[in-house]
């Protein structure tokens, strides 16, 4: 491992640790360097662990709004998995990605080391 965040936090890692399918037009995978849409957001307000990655995206039907879950690293891919399965998520508004750079350099650097 390098000594450089690129050398772990890219874009084409991101997606192989999330297992996003590369040839899913909806997908728009980012990363947030700064980390500034972060601040202040929990996946799990009750034990405190920070956001990883937030997901945007729309849901067809009734109850039709946009949704914004946001996900630990731990449970991003399968959460994200179900996501894409969805058959009520609207295909033409896309499914908008983001992910905590800081996240991945200070939580998973050490466990790559280990």
């Amino acid at each position: 491992m390098g000594y450089y965040i690129y050398d772990y936090v890219n874009i084409d890692r991101v997606r192989a640790d999330l297992k996003l399918p590369e040839d899913d037009d909806r997908i728009d995978l980012d990363i947030d360097w700064d980390a500034s849409e972060f601040a202040d957001t929990w996946c799990d307000v009750h034990r405190h662990l920070p956001a990883a990655v937030h997901v945007t995206y729309w849901r067809r039907g009734s109850d039709e709004a946009e949704q914004t879950p946001s996900f630990s690293w731990g449970v991003a891919a399968e959460e994200i998995a179900e996501i894409l399965a969805d058959a009520r998520v609207d295909d033409d508004a896309g499914i908008d990605i983001k992910v905590n750079a800081w996240f991945l350099v200070y939580a998973l650097q050490p466990q790559v080391a280990a």
